[in-house]
C-alpha cells in the first residue's frame, strides 16, 4: 500500500470515528504498527489535513473538527450529535464508508456508545448481531411493500402465505412484520418492544441465528442502560444493500468485525473464521482437477462448505469461477 493510499485509509477511518480520536484507537482500527502510524499521521499533521490533541495517549482530529478558532470550524454551522436520544424522526445518514476499513471501523465505532456500561469483550456480542441484521434489514427492505400485500392477500385466502413470500423476497427467508431498522427510529419509547417483534417476525431459520447469539440478553442489557435506541439508530445510518457492498466485501467486513472482537477477548481470530489466504489456496486446489470442464457450458458442480461462517468459502469461490468462465453462475 502507498503513502497516499494509507493518508487516505487513516482520514477515512478517522472520519467514520467522527472526526477525531484517540492515537491508540485509531491505530488499533487501522491494524498498523506504531511507526507506520506516526510517520503517516506526521505526514497529515504536516499538510494541514489532522490537527494532534493534547490528553493521555494523544489524539487527533480532522482539521475541519477544529474548535480552536480555525476559519473552518468558525465557517461550518453547530452540528447536532447524532448520538441524541430524544428526537423520534429519523436520522440524517453521515456520508456511506467505502471500502472494508472504513466500513467496519464504522461499525465498531458503536463500541463508543457501549464504553462504560459493556465490558471490551463484550461489545462483539452487541456489534456482531446488529450488523447481521442491518444486513438482512437491507437485503429485505426493496421487496417489503410487496411481501406484505402478497401476506395480505394469501391469509385472505386461507392458505399458508410462507412460499408465497419467499418467492417475493426472493430469498430462502423472509420478515412478516411492516417494520425495519429505519421505521423502529420512529418510536423511541418502544424501541426494545418493537425490536423484538421484529425480530420474531423473521423466517425460524433467521431467528435461530439471533438466538444463538443471545441476542435477546443483549437487547435486554442496551435497553436497561438506556442505550438501544442510540445503536439502532447507528446501525439504521449504514446501507448494507447487496447493490452498495457485495456479498464478498461484507464477508471481509463481518470478518474484520470477528478479528477487532477476538483481539478484545484475548482470543486468536483463526478460531472463528479461515483467513482468505487460505481459503483461496483451497478453492484453487479444489479446482486444479476441473479447470478445463469448468470453461465448458452446461457444466454443473456443487460445492459444500460443511462451517460456512462468513461465506468466505463461497464467494471465494465463485470469485475463482468467473475469473475462469465469465459466462458461469453461482448459486448459494
Amino acid at each position: 500500500m502507498g503513502a497516499d493510499d494509507q493518508q487516505l485509509e487513516l482520514l477515512g477511518a478517522l472520519e467514520a470515528l467522527g472526526g477525531s480520536a484517540g492515537n491508540g484507537k485509531l491505530r488499533d482500527l487501522l491494524g498498523w504498527d506504531e511507526a507506520t502510524y506516526e510517520a503517516v499521521k506526521a505526514s497529515l499533521v504536516a499538510s494541514g489535513q489532522l490537527q494532534p490533541g493534547r490528553g493521555r495517549g494523544g489524539s487527533v482530529s480532522l482539521a475541519d473538527e477544529a474548535v480552536d478558532g480555525s476559519s473552518a470550524a468558525e465557517q461550518r454551522p453547530p452540528a447536532t450529535s447524532p448520538r441524541t436520544p430524544r428526537t423520534v424522526s429519523p436520522p440524517t445518514p453521515d456520508p456511506q464508508p467505502t471500502g472494508k476499513q472504513n466500513l467496519s471501523a464504522f461499525l465498531w465505532s458503536v463500541a463508543d456508545l457501549l464504553r462504560g456500561d459493556f465490558k471490551q469483550s463484550d461489545y462483539g456480542k452487541v456489534i456482531l448481531p446488529f450488523t447481521v441484521l442491518r444486513r438482512l434489514d437491507c437485503v429485505l427492505e426493496p421487496s417489503k411493500e410487496a411481501l406484505l400485500a402478497e401476506k395480505q392477500l394469501r391469509e385472505g385466502q386461507g392458505l399458508d402465505p410462507e412460499p408465497f413470500l419467499l418467492r417475493v423476497a426472493g430469498q430462502a427467508f423472509c420478515n412478516t412484520s411492516a417494520l425495519g431498522m429505519k421505521r423502529l427510529m420512529g418510536d423511541q419509547d418502544n424501541v426494545g418492544e418493537n425490536l423484538r417483534s421484529y425480530i420474531q417476525a423473521f423466517t425460524p431459520a433467521v431467528r435461530d441465528i439471533f438466538e444463538s447469539f443471545e441476542f435477546h440478553l443483549q437487547v435486554d442489557k442496551l435497553d436497561k442502560a438506556g442505550l438501544l435506541y442510540m445503536v439502532c439508530e447507528r446501525f439504521a445510518q449504514i446501507d448494507l444493500h447487496p447493490e452498495t457492498v457485495s456479498n464478498a466485501e461484507m464477508g471481509l467486513v463481518f470478518e474484520e468485525l470477528i478479528r477487532k472482537f477476538a483481539e478484545l477477548s484475548n482470543e486468536t481470530a483463526g478460531e472463528h473464521f479461515t483467513p482468505r489466504e487460505v481459503i483461496k489456496l483451497m478453492v484453487n486446489l479444489i479446482f486444479i482437477e476441473d479447470d478445463q470442464a469448468l470453461t465448458q457450458r452446461g457444466i454443473v458442480r456443487s460445492l459444500y462448505d460443511p462451517t460456512a461462517g462468513t461465506g468466505g468459502m463461497l464467494s471465494v469461490a465463485e470469485e475463482h469461477l468467473v475469473g475462469m468462465n465469465p459466462s458461469a453462475r453461482g448459486w448459494c
